[in-house]
């Protein structure tokens, strides 16, 4: 699988090639939001922090809504820094889906989960990606104060 791949490969890879630190941050955005969501509950031993920008909720019936389900019935805990974003101006539901899965995190009062979530007023899809890799990095990097958590 691609989660395989980077856990057993890549990070490997750049481990060895550049100086690291234990510390990794994954970012996905539409296809790659919902890979980065997928990760966060099926594989989250391979990253400490989530930027999560418009990610595909709607795909597959919602199947992430059910990962984070059986997520939760299992875990009583989930310690990572999650930032998720969406564009203001995008269609399709991707907004509620987005907020929905930000107030389910939250209602799981998760000790060690620290998420925010951000609207990008301006953004649509296609615009999007910029402001949430830059916005996110920024939010999962450096303490910021407007994350929310269960503590």
């Amino acid at each position: 699988s691609f989660s395989e791949f980077i856990e057993e490969e890549l990070k490997p890879f750049i481990n060895g090639k550049y100086r690291t630190k234990d510390d990794a941050t994954l970012v996905g955005f539409s296809f790659g939001g919902l890979f980065a969501l997928h990760a966060l509950f099926e594989r989250n031993d391979v990253f400490d922090r989530y930027i999560i920008g418009s990610p595909s909720i709607e795909w597959d019936e919602e199947v992430l809504f059910r990962e984070e389900a059986e997520y939760a019935k299992h875990n009583d805990d989930l310690d990572k820094v999650v930032y998720l974003s969406v564009g203001g101006l995008e269609g399709y539901g991707t907004i509620p889906r987005v907020y929905e899965m930000y107030e389910l995190l939250l209602s799981r009062k998760y000790p060690g989960l620290r998420v925010k979530v951000e609207l990008l007023e301006d953004e649509t899809h296609m615009t999007a990606i910029n402001a949430t890799v830059m916005r996110g990095l920024r939010s999962v990097l450096y303490s910021d104060p407007k994350y929310s958590s269960a503590k």
